[in-house]
């Protein structure tokens, strides 16, 4: 199965998360802003905007008054590409414990996840629900167990679109069927997978709403 919304998949539109991660694998070594804009795709506008945000969110870091800047990714810009990287692999089908973007990371405590739970509309970037926001909703709404009825309310999805999105998240295994209802429809709920793309998530979460806050997007 494809991943959803990874820069890696031609022709799909790349959410601000994927530009962020694109940047952050950019510069993992240290990079110019020319070669971030050829290898982000980016214009020079756009690339200023992002490394703006990246530098107040502790993402990136950069020599201060320097005209040839060469901005190299931090260790939390590093943590943010780990859980990127891991929940692009959940969706791609892919082993997600087989990354190599940096060490593993201890798992996100359940504070993280309760936050993410406390939104009625989960998002990384300010009016712009990408697939990840709407995956996470689903999961977070599954983890008591819950029918597609109930998450495509609660998520604000149609009847095609909630079909359409559990049905991969069933078949990759972050959700399963848990019995049915006193109405005899099935169950969902979310599994130990799932748990570890909501972690994954939630530590974006967490980093988006520094952004948010510093007022870039």
């Amino acid at each position: 199965m494809k991943s959803y919304g990874s820069s890696s998949e031609p022709g799909l539109r790349r959410s601000a998360v994927d530009i962020l991660a694109d940047i952050l694998s950019a510069c993992r070594r240290g990079e110019k802003i020319t070669r971030i804009m050829l290898r982000a795709g980016l214009n020079y506008p756009q690339a200023r905007k992002y490394l703006s945000a990246m530098l107040d969110a502790g993402l990136l870091s950069t020599e201060p008054n320097s005209q040839n800047s060469v901005y190299e990714t931090t260790s939390s810009g590093l943590r943010f590409l780990f859980h990127y990287a891991k929940m692009v692999r959940l969706l791609s089908g892919e082993d997600a414990g087989s990354l190599e973007v940096v060490e593993e990371m201890p798992e996100v405590q359940v504070e993280a996840i309760s936050l993410v739970r406390r939104d009625d509309e989960p998002s990384l970037v300010p009016n712009q629900r990408s697939p990840y926001d709407l995956i996470a909703c689903l999961l977070i709404n599954a983890i008591d167990g819950s029918t597609l009825g109930d998450l495509g309310r609660r998520c604000m999805m149609n009847h095609f679109q909630v079909r359409k999105y559990t049905g991969h998240l069933l078949e990759l295994g972050l959700v399963a069927k848990s019995g049915f209802n006193v109405k005899g429809r099935p169950v969902l709920v979310t599994t130990d997978k799932g748990l570890d793309y909501l972690a994954s998530y939630a530590q974006l979460y967490i980093v988006s709403r520094i952004i948010h806050e510093g007022g870039h997007f």
